[in-house]
């Protein structure tokens, strides 16, 4: 409407809203020119005000037509609908695309391995394993256990147990003895330091090796090396205990310690050295085969991890060890 108490002007209001609010045709077009009239020849400056929902009726017209809501016009996309209605435009909002590179997942297995070669691999062997240590890795083994499941040395599992296998813990050193729970020499006394520790199993000779590696504690020369290898070399005493082997059903191993022998190793040039064996007693004299054995259970095989239980509860684990320059014997 106009300021200062003029009547309505209808041009100013859409011809869809008045048609649809009920005013005939002919009325709204003869009362809109007249108010274009009446704007032209005053020249008035004023300012409409802003559209409201309802207009005030042309004269002769009925207020209930003016008072009706002038509807918005309503423009609806059939395509847009159709989208909306199923559920399209939602999903593709909520959709979020991971382009993050897919990372493995270790199995239970592979992970309490993992973990396990994780807890020993700062304890020597077990000789520098405290009380909460040992603990832990014993926890850690009964986890894998159970997790892989009992072990039956037939078929496969017969053939992963030939090899070398390399020693990385074993529960008898935490006496300090290097015998175990067996009697031994006191780890601290002995005149050497402790070297690489091997078990050998050859299937088609029935022996089972336990190999031993000894270093002088003391510092000694670097030994040449062949000629264009541009390194030196050190000397090792290496002790071979040799044993007969049977398997037990279903996953006992007896062992029957036979005899000992030694050898230099860490040059070449204690490659022609023949290698010395301890002298041992005639067969009539030797003691009977059940003073000689132990046993032990595999607890847990695969193709690069062996964990063992001796019939004194010393827990041993071992991993594959395909380089060691220690040849089935």
């Amino acid at each position: 409407q106009l300021e200062r108490g003029h009547r309505p002007v209808l041009s100013a209001i859409p011809t869809t809203c008045l048609f649809s609010a009920g005013f005939p045709k002919a009325q709204i077009v003869s009362q809109t020119k007249r108010d274009m009239h009446t704007l032209n020849s005053r020249n008035l400056n004023t300012t409409l005000r802003p559209a409201t929902s309802s207009v005030a009726a042309p004269t002769g017209l009925s207020r209930v037509h003016a008072r009706r809501r002038c509807p918005a016009p309503r423009v609806q996309d059939d395509k847009a609908a159709e989208l909306a209605a199923s559920g399209w435009a939602k999903e593709q909002a909520t959709t979020v695309i991971d382009r993050t590179p897919a990372v493995p997942v270790l199995s239970t297995v592979d992970a309490l391995k993992t973990r396990l070669i994780a807890a020993v691999a700062s304890l020597d062997r077990g000789v520098a394993a405290n009380v909460r240590e040992a603990k832990e890795v014993d926890e850690l083994v009964q986890q894998l256990e159970a997790a892989a499941g009992p072990v039956s040395l037939v078929g496969q599992s017969l053939e992963q147990l030939a090899g070398t296998w390399r020693l990385l813990y074993t529960s008898g050193f935490n006496t300090g003895s290097l015998g175990g729970r067996r009697p031994g020499p006191p780890a601290a006394l002995f005149p050497a330091v402790l070297g690489q520790v091997f078990q050998r199993i050859n299937p088609e000779t029935g022996h089972l090796d336990n190999i031993v590696e000894f270093l002088s504690p003391l510092p000694l020369p670097a030994l040449p090396a062949p000629l264009g290898s541009g390194r030196t070399e050190s000397a090792a005493l290496r002790l071979t205990l040799r044993h007969d082997y049977e398997v037990q059903a279903p996953r006992t191993v007896q062992i029957v310690y036979e005899d000992t022998a030694a050898e230099l190793v860490g040059s070449s040039m204690f490659a022609s050295l023949p290698r010395f064996a301890f002298p041992q007693l005639p067969d009539p004299l030797k003691p009977p085969k059940n003073f000689r054995s132990a046993t032990f259970d595999v607890v847990f095989l695969d193709a690069n991890m062996r964990v063992t239980r001796g019939d004194r509860g010393e827990l041993r684990l071992y991993i594959r060890d395909a380089d060691a320059a220690v040849p089935l014997a």
